[in-house]
């Protein structure tokens, strides 16, 4: 059986991997600083810190694992895009690739992010750019295999609440007003569901080098507010009269899921996607 090591695995796409790797095919050992309490459900927790070289080659070593699936990162907070601990998250990334290839991992699929094709980049995205280029050659000069999901607008159930999707509908539901800008860039949104299930389709694969992660279809970030809003019956609460995009924000961004349709790949339609994030956060917040 292959051994999968799974970073990230409490976030916002790794929990919803956990749910869709098979265990019959992995046996699955999850890292995270905080494991979490309760019963572990077929997965094995191990404590430890990603940006603590010590942890992180110890971990490596007591696990050794075949296979790798790199989630984690720090892109909660609102200052993500040009923190400094980005640059502690470069190197953890190559660190962790290094100890997984010395312990006899020959696959792994890190996570990227569809910033890294903006003309007007961040630290991060620069950081996570530097991490595809490192790891990619380390592994085509070493022989093994190496895959880079470039995920682009993940929404659904447990997003941060800064982030479109869940500040719209949460402003909705407690009946204030979702204050967005015009929203004429169309952008590539696509369920976090989805986003899990790409990146374990990749890690069973033989696909190396860079993929984009997204449905392949643009929608207006307009567009996306008012199906919300109607279906919320709350068009009353919403108000595009935010600043406008930066300048330097491209007005498109779109994927090329070429390769992952080549796998079989298909993603739920946007609108059924947002219908199902809104019933999540009905559920669980006062209307």
């Amino acid at each position: 059986m292959r051994r999968l090591l799974l970073t990230g695995a409490t976030g916002f796409i790794g929990r919803e991997a956990l749910h869709q790797i098979d265990r019959e095919r992995y046996d699955v050992h999850a890292l995270s600083r905080r494991p979490p309490a309760g019963p572990a459900d077929g997965i094995s927790w191990h404590a430890a810190d990603l940006l603590d070289a010590g942890q992180l080659a110890d971990a490596v070593a007591n696990i050794a694992p075949t296979h790798l699936l790199h989630l984690a990162w720090e892109a909660g907070r609102s200052d993500y895009r040009t923190a400094p601990r980005n640059l502690d998250w470069l190197a953890a990334g190559v660190h962790l690739a290094r100890a997984f290839r010395e312990h006899g991992g020959v696959r792994a699929v890190y996570a990227g992010t569809c910033a890294e094709y903006q003309p007007a980049s961040s630290l991060y995205a620069t950081s996570k750019s530097a991490v595809a280029a490192s790891v990619s050659e380390y592994a085509r000069t070493d022989g093994w295999h190496f895959a880079w999901g470039r995920i682009f607008w993940p929404y659904g159930p447990g997003s941060a609440s800064r982030r479109l999707v869940p500040y719209v509908i949460e402003r909705l539901l407690v009946g204030e007003v979702a204050h967005c800008s015009p929203g004429s860039q169309q952008r590539d949104f696509i369920h976090v569901s989805d986003v899990a299930s790409a990146l374990v389709a990749l890690l069973g694969s033989d696909v190396d080098g860079p993929v984009d992660i997204g449905s392949g279809e643009g929608t207006p970030v307009r567009t996306v507010v008012e199906w919300i809003a109607r279906d919320m019956n709350r068009a009353d609460l919403v108000s595009f009269d935010g600043p406008p995009p930066l300048p330097e924000e491209p007005d498109t961004m779109v994927a090329r899921p070429t390769e992952l349709r080549s796998l079989g790949w298909a993603c739920r339609p946007l609108r059924e996607g947002l219908t199902q994030t809104i019933e999540w956060y009905r559920e669980r917040m006062p209307a």
